[in-house]
């Protein structure tokens, strides 16, 4: 019995992820689905370990609390010195409708915390693997700016999948992959017009985003 247990014990400490030479990241999302499940579905595929790389949204949508949620877990990470402290830190949201968004923006640049923003939603991001868009999203009636934006990612996501999209999804970064560079070359594109027009709506830096984790993958 005591046997049966060590062996058991062995096999779990086994199973942990253990650190690889290559940067320690800490990635703070606003949600608990969308994002969240694109990162860990790129981290699982891409064969980076989940001891370098974690993902975390369980600190609510509001732009400062996922702020306020990165310099807690930067600052625990420092406590355990150099083997847990965070190389880089990312916070990544969406524009859609955040009265603080200019706050978090400021406080996470005096940090030293790097921002992942998307105009007007994550899912943006994942349409310009389909295409490439500057028409502006605009809240419509009842229906929100990233709602309309979801709206036209459902044409290109029913075409290719034959289903309706959905936050959930578990295998988001699998599915749009063959599509990636693509995206890439949209998201630049929009992310490059927006930066000269001034013009925020829609655009993306999600891709500077993936760029790095790919990176780390030929780091290793």
């Amino acid at each position: 019995m005591v046997r049966s247990s060590k062996r058991k014990q062995l096999k779990l400490e086994r199973k942990q992820p253990s650190r690889k030479p290559y940067d320690r990241v800490l990635i703070v999302t606003e949600g608990e689905k969308t994002d969240p499940n694109y990162f860990n579905d790129l981290i699982k595929d891409e064969g980076l370990s989940s001891a370098n790389v974690v993902v975390t949204g369980d600190c609510g949508c509001d732009p400062t609390s996922v702020v306020n949620q990165a310099i807690k877990l930067f600052k625990e990470s420092k406590k355990g010195g150099s083997s847990t402290i965070y190389n880089r830190v990312f916070c990544v949201f969406d524009r859609d409708g955040h009265a603080n968004f200019d706050n978090a923006i400021n406080k996470a640049s005096s940090n030293n915390i790097e921002i992942i923003c998307s105009y007007p939603c994550f899912e943006y991001w994942y349409l310009c693997h389909f295409e490439y868009t500057r028409k502006g999203f605009q809240k419509t009636g009842n229906q929100s700016s990233a709602e309309n934006c979801i709206k036209e990612l459902n044409i290109h996501w029913n075409n290719n999948f034959k289903k309706k999209y959905g936050k959930s999804d578990t295998q988001p970064y699998v599915k749009l992959k063959p599509k990636l560079n693509n995206a890439i070359n949209n998201a630049k594109k929009a992310q490059n017009d927006a930066d000269s027009t001034g013009e925020m709506n829609p655009s993306t830096r999600v891709y500077k985003l993936v760029d790095y984790l790919k990176s780390l993958k030929r780091s290793k």
